[in-house]
C-alpha cells in the first residue's frame, strides 16, 4: 500500500511486511513518487511511548519502533501539530480570553470572565486547525467592571446564549470596556467532529441579588471544560430562582485528529517477496512430516541435509516436525487464520407462543413505584494539622508564644486570629548537647558591673535581646570609665610638673630686700625663701606622684577585672544568631513535613470521600435506571396492547384510512418537533438519523398492494411510533411558543449584525467625505477655477445629504429591531412595535427615493466636471501657471485636483454599493464610466506633455 503525500513533498509511504510484523503493523518506508529506491532508505519511526509523533530514520528491519499501524498515522500527525503548537500567543486576563493562531477555547473559567479574577485563571486554549477567524459578535450582557453591583446578571446571562455555527468553535470571549458589553468570536475549524451537550456542576446560589457578595463565589465555581480532545462550541447559562441554583449547558466539539485520509494505491510488484504465498499440506513424507504445496512451489523437509527447504533456500539444521518458525531461514512460515464462521446478533430471544395482553388486562397493570434513593453517605471532614516546633526555639519568653494572623474568609470578611505556637513533645524533655547553638546562647552570661552601668547582679540564663543590648552597653561604659581614669592620671602629673617648673622661674626673678626701721636695718633674701618652697613642692611631688599613679592603676585594674567577669556581647550575639538560624531551619523542615502529612491525610480523605460518592452515585443511578426500565416495559405493554386491539378491529380498508389519519396527526406533531430539534447539533443528528432510518424502512411499503399493505400496517405504525418518540425526545420538550421565540431571537440577531455592518460602512464613507471636503477647502485657496469648485461642492452636497438620510434609515432600522427583541421578551406592547416599524419603513422609502435622485444628479455633475476639465485644458493650465517642476509634483494643483476627482469617484462607488445593499435595481453607469475615462485621459495627456522631462 502506498499513500500519496502533498504536492510539496513528492514522496509515497510504502507499507511493508517483515518478520516482526503483526496483522495491524507495517514497516512504513518513504519512497520517491516513481516508486524506485535503493539502499536502506528512510522509514517512519515512533518517538517512544512517552513522546507523541513521528520521526524518520534509516530503515532497520529489526527496530520495533519502525513497526507502525497505518490507521494511527492521522493521530501521529495530529500529535506533531499539537507538539509544534506552543500556545504562546494566547491571551488570558481578567474579563477577557483570546486564543492566538490555530487555537480554540477548550476550557472557560466564569470566575475570570465575569468576576474578573486574574489570580486563579484556569481558562485554556487547545490547538485546532483554524481555517479563518470569525468576527466579534456583541451580546446584550452588560457589565460595568468598576462597580461591585451587577443588576439582573442572571437574566442577562440566561437570555443571551453564546452559540457558534456548525463547523465553528469559540476562539475569544471578552468584555468591551468602552461599550460595557461582552462579545465573542466564533472561527471556522477544519476537521471539526461531532458536537455534544454537557452540563456543569449545579452550584447553589444564596440569593439572586445584584450585590457582588451573592454572586461572586457561585460564579467562580462555574466552568465549561471540554477536556483534552474537544473545543468549546458555545454555552447557555441556566438558573432556578425557586431552587436557588445555577449551571451552564455547554457544547463540546471533537477536535482530536487531523483531517487526514489514508488511501491504498496497490502493491509495488518489484517488492513482492519470492517466498510470499499460501502453502497447503498435500501429503506426508517418509519421516511423517507434511509437504506443503503452493501454485508453483513446494515447501518440504530434506532428510539428507536435515533442513526445511523452499526451492534452493533452506533453514538451519533442525529436527522440527513442523515448518512453523524454523530457525535460520530466509523466509517465515506462519499459520493461515480461518475466519469462516456464523455470526449471529446476541439480542433478547423471542418468547415462543407468547400472547399479547388485552387492553383490559394491560390497564390492570400497576405502574412501577419509584424506589427510594440510597442515603447520601456522610463525608469525612479534613482539618489541617498545625506544625509543632523545637522547644528550645520557643523559649523566648513571650516573643514566640503566639502568632496573630489577618485573612479574608469565604464571605469576604476580614478576620483576625491569634494562634498559640506549640512545642514538639519529643523536644521538651530531651536534653540538647553543650555545643548546640541554643544551649551555648542559653549558658552564655556574666555580671552587670557598676563600671558598665549595672548594679553588680549576674546576667540571667538564656539572655534575651534586651539583656544582650545591656551587655553591649556595659562594654561601652567600661571603655569610657577606663579612658576617664587614664585622662585624670595624666592630668595630675601634668599639673604637678607645671607647678614645680613655675616656682623655679618665679624664684629666680625675686630681688633681695633691706628692712631698716628707725635706722636699724635687717637684710631679707626672698629668692632663697622661694627656692626652699620649690624644694618642698618637689619633695611633695616625689611622694604624691607614685601614690596618684597607683590609685589610677588600681582603678584601671578594677575596670578590666569587671570586664573579664561581665557578659561578652560578641559571644552572646553570635550564639543567639546561630540559635535563630537553627530555629529557622527547624521551622522550615518541620513545616514542610507538616505540609506533606496534611497533603497525605487530605488525599486519603478525598479518595475515601470520592469512593463513597462514586458508590452512592452508582447505586442511585442503578436504582433510577432500573425504575426507568420497568416503567418503559410498563408503557410498552400498554401501547402494544392498544395497537394490537386496533389492528384486530380494523378491516384492511378502514385500517388504511385510520393509518392515514394517525400518520397525518403524527407527522404534524413531528414537524414541530423537527423545528425544535434544529436548535442544537446533538438534536439535529439524532433527528436526522431517526428520519433516515424510517425512510429506509418505509421504502419497502411502496411495492406492496392493498392487501399486503394492510397486513404490514402494524409494522408501519410501530416504526412511525418509534420515530415520533425519537423526534419528541430530540426536541427536548420545547413548546411552539419557545420555538418561535428562538427563531425570532436568531433572526433579530442576524438582522442586528447586518445593521451594524451597514452603519460601519456609512461611517467609513462619512470619514472619507469629511476628509475630502477639508482638502478641497485647502485647495480652493490656491485654485482660481471657480467653476470646478462650484461643481465639486454641488456634488459633495448631494452625497452628504444622502449620507444623512441613510444613517437615519439604518439607525431607525436598528431601533425597530431592538423594539422587536423587547416585544419578543414581553417588555413592550404591539402598538409600540408597529409605530417603530412604520417609522422605519417611511425612512426606508425616503432613503430609496433620495438614493435614485442623488445618483442621477451626481452622474450629471460628474460629467459636467469632466467637460470643464477637458474643454478648458485645466490640467495643462495648472502646470503652466506653477511651472513644470512644481505643477507636476505631488503638491501641484493638478495632483490636488485629481485627488478630488478620485474622492468624487469614491462617492459614486458608495452610491452604487447602496443600490446593492437596498436590493434595488442596479442603475446605469455609462455616464459615470465615460466621465471617469475622459478625466483619466486628460490627466495622462497633461502628464505626458509637461511632466515627461521632469521624470527624465
Amino acid at each position: 500500500m502506498t499513500v500519496v503525500a502533498s504536492t510539496g513533498c513528492s514522496a509515497n509511504l510504502l507499507a511493508q511486511v517483515n518478520s516482526l510484523s503483526t496483522p495491524t503493523n507495517r514497516h512504513l518506508r518513504i519512497i520517491p513518487s516513481d516508486l524506485t529506491f535503493s539502499g536502506k532508505g528512510e522509514c517512519l519511526t515512533a518517538r517512544g511511548s512517552s513522546l507523541p509523533g513521528l520521526i524518520h530514520e534509516h530503515c532497520n528491519q529489526t527496530d520495533e519502533k519502525q513497526l507502525l499501524s497505518p490507521a494511527e498515522i492521522p493521530s501521529d500527525i495530529w500529535a506533531l501539530h499539537v507538539k509544534a503548537d506552543e500556545r504562546s500567543h494566547d491571551f488570558h486576563k481578567a474579563y477577557s480570553s483570546y486564543c492566538g493562531t490555530s487555537g480554540a477555547l477548550a476550557k472557560l473559567d466564569f470566575g475570570q470572565i465575569f468576576v474578573g479574577d486574574a489570580n486563579h485563571i484556569t481558562t485554556k486554549c487547545k490547538f485546532a486547525p483554524l481555517v479563518n477567524f470569525g468576527s466579534f459578535v456583541y451580546t446584550e450582557i452588560v457589565r460595568d467592571k468598576t462597580s461591585s453591583n451587577w443588576p439582573n446578571w442572571y437574566k442577562m446571562l440566561a437570555d443571551n446564549p453564546v452559540e457558534c455555527e456548525s463547523g465553528e468553535a469559540l476562539t475569544a470571549f471578552k468584555l468591551d470596556s468602552g461599550r460595557q458589553k461582552y462579545k465573542f468570536e466564533c472561527s471556522k475549524i477544519g476537521g471539526l467532529g461531532s458536537c455534544f451537550d454537557y452540563y456543569s456542576a449545579q452550584v447553589e446560589v444564596p440569593h439572586f441579588h445584584e450585590a457582588k457578595a451573592y454572586w461572586e463565589k457561585p460564579m467562580r465555581m462555574l466552568q465549561a471544560n471540554c477536556g483534552e480532545n474537544s473545543v468549546l462550541g458555545g454555552f447557555h447559562f441556566e438558573f432556578s430562582e425557586g431552587g436557588r441554583w445555577q449551571r451552564i449547558r455547554y457544547q463540546c466539539c471533537k477536535a482530536g485528529g487531523a483531517p487526514v485520509t489514508m488511501d491504498p494505491r496497490g502493491q509495488v510488484p518489484d517488492l513482492v517477496s519470492p517466498f510470499d504465498g499460501v502453502f497447503c499440506p498435500t501429503q506426508l513424507d517418509a519421516s511423517g512430516r507434511f509437504k506443503y504445496q503452493s501454485a508453483d512451489r513446494v515447501l518440504a523437509f530434506d532428510r539428507d541435509v536435515g533442513k526445511w527447504c523452499l526451492g534452493s533456500s533452506c533453514s538451519k539444521i533442525t529436527n522440527q516436525a513442523s515448518a512453523i518458525e524454523v530457525p535460520g531461514a530466509d523466509f517465515d512460515v506462519v499459520n493461515v487464520s480461518d475466519f469462516d464462521g456464523e455470526f449471529l446478533g446476541a439480542g433478547v430471544p423471542n418468547e415462543a407462543g407468547a400472547k399479547p395482553l388485552s387492553v383490559e388486562d394491560a390497564l390492570k397493570l400497576k405502574p412501577p413505584r419509584r424506589p427510594q434513593q440510597p442515603w447520601m453517605p456522610e463525608l469525612e471532614e479534613f482539618k489541617a494539622e498545625q506544625p509543632k516546633y523545637a522547644n528550645e526555639c520557643l523559649n523566648y519568653e513571650n516573643l514566640w508564644k503566639e502568632v496573630s494572623e489577618t485573612f479574608t474568609n469565604e464571605e469576604d470578611e476580614e478576620m483576625m486570629t491569634i494562634s498559640k505556637l506549640e512545642a514538639e513533645p519529643a523536644t521538651k524533655e530531651t536534653p540538647i548537647p553543650d555545643y548546640h547553638p541554643c544551649e551555648v546562647a542559653k549558658n552564655a552570661g556574666g555580671i552587670f558591673g557598676p563600671y558598665g552601668g549595672g548594679d553588680g547582679s549576674t546576667a540571667p540564663e538564656n539572655m534575651m535581646y534586651s539583656d544582650w543590648n545591656d551587655c553591649m552597653q556595659g562594654d561601652i561604659e567600661r571603655d569610657l570609665a577606663s579612658a576617664t581614669a587614664g585622662y585624670h592620671g595624666a592630668l595630675s602629673g601634668f599639673v604637678m610638673d607645671m607647678v614645680e617648673e613655675g616656682l623655679g622661674v618665679v624664684c629666680g626673678a625675686i630681688p633681695d630686700v633691706m628692712i631698716a626701721p628707725f635706722g636699724a636695718g635687717v637684710a631679707l633674701n626672698p629668692g632663697e625663701i622661694c627656692s626652699q618652697v620649690a624644694e618642698l613642692v618637689g619633695a611633695i611631688k616625689k611622694f604624691a606622684g607614685p601614690a596618684s599613679e597607683f590609685h589610677f592603676a588600681k582603678k584601671e585594674y578594677d575596670i578590666q577585672k569587671e570586664g573579664y567577669a561581665a557578659c561578652n556581647p560578641l559571644q552572646i550575639g553570635f550564639a543567639r544568631a546561630f540559635c535563630d538560624i537553627h530555629c529557622v531551619r527547624d521551622a522550615v523542615i518541620r513545616g514542610d513535613r507538616s505540609i506533606i502529612r496534611n497533603l497525605e491525610l487530605a488525599t486519603k480523605k478525598t479518595n475515601s470521600n470520592l469512593q463513597k460518592m462514586v458508590k452512592w452515585s452508582v447505586d442511585a443511578a442503578r436504582t433510577e435506571t432500573g425504575w426507568l426500565a420497568d416503567k418503559l416495559d410498563y408503557m410498552h405493554a400498554i401501547n402494544f396492547a392498544f395497537l394490537s386491539d386496533i389492528r384486530d378491529k380494523l378491516t384492511p380498508e378502514t385500517e388504511l384510512q385510520e393509518v392515514m389519519r394517525t400518520t397525518d396527526r403524527m407527522f404534524d406533531e413531528m414537524q414541530g418537533y423537527a423545528e425544535a430539534a434544529s436548535f442544537d447539533e446533538l438534536s439535529r443528528i439524532t433527528a436526522k438519523d431517526a428520519l433516515e432510518k424510517f425512510v429506509h424502512g418505509a421504502e419497502a411499503f411502496e411495492r406492496l398492494n392493498v392487501t399486503e399493505a394492510a397486513n404490514a400496517t402494524s409494522l408501519l405504525l410501530n416504526d412511525l411510533d418509534a420515530l415520533h418518540q425519537t423526534m419528541r425526545r430530540a426536541s427536548r420538550g420545547r413548546s411552539r411558543s419557545e420555538i418561535l421565540s428562538r427563531q425570532m431571537e436568531q433572526q433579530v440577531t442576524r438582522l442586528q449584525q447586518m445593521a451594524r455592518k451597514q452603519l460601519n460602512t456609512l461611517g467609513v464613507y462619512r470619514l472619507e467625505s469629511n476628509a475630502s471636503a477639508a482638502h478641497r477647502r485647502h485647495l480652493a485657496t490656491m485654485v482660481e477655477a471657480a467653476s470646478l469648485d462650484r461643481i465639486w461642492w454641488q456634488l459633495r452636497v448631494k452625497l452628504d445629504a444622502y449620507l444623512d438620510i441613510a444613517e437615519a434609515e439604518v439607525k431607525s432600522f436598528q431601533k425597530s429591531l431592538e423594539e422587536l427583541a423587547s416585544y419578543n421578551e414581553c417588555k413592550s406592547v404591539f402598538s409600540s412595535l408597529m409605530s417603530t416599524y412604520t417609522k422605519s419603513m417611511r425612512l426606508m422609502s425616503r432613503s430609496h427615493r433620495q438614493l435614485r435622485s442623488t445618483w442621477r444628479e451626481a452622474s450629471g455633475l460628474l460629467g459636467e466636471l469632466a467637460s470643464v476639465v477637458v474643454d478648458t485644458d485645466a490640467f495643462g493650465s495648472f502646470i503652466r501657471d506653477q511651472g513644470a517642476e512644481v505643477g507636476c509634483s505631488k503638491n501641484g494643483r493638478m495632483e490636488e485636483t485629481m485627488k478630488q476627482v478620485r474622492s468624487a469617484l469614491f462617492g459614486m462607488a458608495f452610491l452604487h454599493h447602496r443600490f446593492r445593499a437596498a436590493q434595488l435595481p442596479t442603475p446605469r453607469t455609462d455616464t459615470v464610466a465615460m466621465a471617469a475615462k475622459r478625466l483619466d485621459d486628460a490627466y495622462g495627456a497633461a502628464t505626458a506633455e509637461h511632466c515627461k522631462s521632469i521624470a527624465n
